[in-house]
């Protein structure tokens, strides 16, 4: 069985925040914080146990796991 696709919450142009699978081209969900992307991420994670993994503004990766 195939590890479950990491989930990533990375900054958008427009100043917004979202969540979105490794891979994919549309975002699961978008919000106005960083936080809130990831609380929601988390959700996620705990469904199917996929890895959050969280950018900074800059696009590098800060932090990951979950």
């Amino acid at each position: 069985m195939a590890a479950p696709t990491p989930i990533h919450v990375t900054p958008r142009p427009d100043g917004k925040w979202q969540v979105i699978r490794g891979g994919g081209e549309k975002a699961s969900a978008v919000t106005d914080t960083q936080a809130e992307a990831l609380e929601i991420a988390k959700g996620y994670s705990k469904n199917d146990g996929a890895a959050v993994v969280v950018h900074g503004r800059d696009g590098k990766v800060r932090k990951s796991g979950w």
